[in-house]
């Protein structure tokens, strides 16, 4: 499975009203909200874990979709920049919660910006299972922070390619341990 997106302000704007009557439907393609479900519709159907490096987020219908990911016994990391505290505040009790600080060099400073997920990761269900699973490892990856409102122009990859997710799953690992030391 492989799937592109194209996320732009100007079609936010253009469905913005679409969105706000209920029984209104949306035919933008790239839609951002479309895009937000996808994101969701993976994270419903997540069975082992959700590893995610965030640069931020402030949606909260994905934050609802990690919060029943864990409800269902899925074990669910964040790793964030920008809005940890407020992450921590809204689901600390239900998710796992990192921040890298930055690394201070001079004369500028260095942020984690990255923005993927991995979904039911390979590495993971081979570390975490020993009976051979049946879930499908899903990585979404791109340029688009998971906000409400965009700002931006920016791209969206869905992927199953093994290559792939099992880089970001090592990118996502090496990450995660920076942030505890």
């Amino acid at each position: 499975m492989n799937q592109i997106v194209f996320i732009s302000f100007q079609y936010f704007r253009n469905c913005f009203v679409m969105h706000q009557m209920p029984s209104s439907k949306c035919d933008e393609i790239n839609c951002i909200w479309k895009q937000l479900e996808r994101i969701i519709v993976h994270m419903d159907r997540a069975k082992y874990t959700i590893d995610i490096a965030i640069y931020v987020m402030d949606s909260s219908a994905i934050g609802s979709a990690l919060r029943r990911a864990t409800e269902r016994g899925v074990r669910v990391r964040l790793i964030c920049f920008k809005n940890y505290q407020s992450l921590k505040t809204k689901y600390g009790d239900c998710i796992s919660l990192r921040r890298l600080k930055p690394v201070i060099k001079q004369p500028r400073e260095m942020t984690m910006h990255h923005k993927f997920c991995i979904i039911d990761g390979y590495i993971a269900k081979r570390s975490i299972f020993v009976e051979k699973t049946s879930a499908l490892t899903v990585c979404m990856t791109g340029s688009m922070n998971w906000i409400s409102l965009p700002r931006s122009c920016d791209n969206f990859l869905i992927t199953s390619a093994p290559k792939i997710a099992k880089r970001l799953e090592l990118e996502f690992e090496r990450i995660w341990k920076l942030c505890k030391a």
